[in-house]
């Protein structure tokens, strides 16, 4: 599992990379509302046009 560390303030967050995917330019369905608390990253995939 890889790990992100970010700081905020004071305060420090550590957290583990819970999913990784290519999806395609109209799939939203990783944005849907969550009760965790989450950050999304959606970036694009170099080349494949149909992916990001």
């Amino acid at each position: 599992m890889s790990c992100v560390l970010f700081a905020k303030s004071i305060d420090a967050y550590r957290t583990g990379k819970k999913f990784l995917a290519k999806i395609s330019v109209d799939d939203t369905s990783v944005l849907s509302d969550s009760s965790e608390n989450i950050i999304t990253l959606v970036t694009c995939v170099m080349n494949p046009p149909d992916y990001r």
